[in-house]
Order: structure tokens, then C-alpha cells, then sequence
């Protein structure tokens, strides 16, 4: 989008090549009738002016416009982002494959999976599971107990 229109641009410069000639009668004028050139510099000034600002309030309309569409499309693209983590996260801890859903969901952008070990417990032997377990019974009651000791 282009901050001025090439109507506004065309208008800027029929302005300009009119405060050109303007400027030239002007010149003619100040050896003839002096006041009369102070009052058309005066007014080619006031008109330039103007046109400058018009120019700028376009401008600034604009900008304006390009903002509150670049902070809608940001606010959207947050809630779609979240909502996309947490549609992931809920698919993984199903037991969805990562890498699948990602490749199916056929997005407009590259996305680098992480590359995620199996938990160390699903490694481990199911005996050392078992005696890990025993150990942290024994130290609950070992704890229960001491905090016992401590009430009474």
C-alpha cells in the first residue's frame, strides 16, 4: 500500500508547477509593483503551506490505517498461535506424533521439531523401577516418622 495515491501525487505537482509560474509573475511584478509581489508571495506561501499539510493529514490517515490493520492481524495471529500450542501440546500427551502432526498440517511456513528422547522411565527395567519405588516408600516413612517425633 502506498502512502500517497498517484491522484495526490498528480495533485502535488500540478501545485508545485502552479507556485513555479506564480513565482515567475512574481518576479515580473516586484520591479512594477512591489506590495503587489509581497501579497502574491504571501499567498503562494499560505497555498504551499497548505497543500503540505493536506499531503501530510493523507499521509497520516493512512499510516493511521496501516497501523490498526498491523495490530488486528497481530492480535489474531496471537490467538491462533495459542490456540495451535495448545491443540499440540493436548495431541502429544495423547500420544500423537509430533513430527506427524506437523507434516500433516500443511502449514505456510517451515517449523524445526525439536528432536524429543523417550522419558528415561519408559527405559529403565520394570525391577529397577520397583526397587527406585521401594526406596522412596522407605524415605516417606523415614520422613513420617521424624515429622511424628516432632508433633509430640
Amino acid at each position: 500500500m502506498e502512502i500517497l495515491t498517484e491522484k495526490t501525487k498528480v495533485t502535488a505537482t500540478v501545485i508545485a508547477e502552479t507556485i513555479v509560474v506564480a513565482a515567475e509573475v512574481i518576479e515580473e511584478e516586484v520591479t512594477e509593483a512591489p506590495e503587489q509581489a509581497l501579497e502574491d508571495v504571501a499567498a503562494i506561501y499560505t497555498l504551499s503551506a497548505d497543500t503540505v499539510g493536506t499531503i501530510e493529514m493523507i499521509a497520516d490517515a493512512k499510516v493511521e490505517a496501516v497501523q490498526e490493520v498491523h495490530a488486528e492481524a497481530q492480535q489474531s495471529n496471537d490467538i491462533v498461535e495459542e490456540e495451535i500450542i495448545v491443540d499440540v501440546i493436548a495431541a502429544v500427551k495423547l500420544g500423537a506424533d509430533l513430527v506427524g502432526l506437523i507434516e500433516n498440517a500443511h502449514l505456510p511456513f517451515s517449523v524445526d521439531v525439536p528432536y524429543i528422547e523417550e522419558p528415561v522411565a519408559e527405559k529403565i527395567e520394570p525391577a529397577f523401577n520397583d526397587y527406585l519405588g521401594s526406596l522412596i516408600e522407605e524415605f516417606d516413612a523415614v520422613t513420617t516418622a521424624i515429622e511424628a517425633d516432632e508433633d509430640e
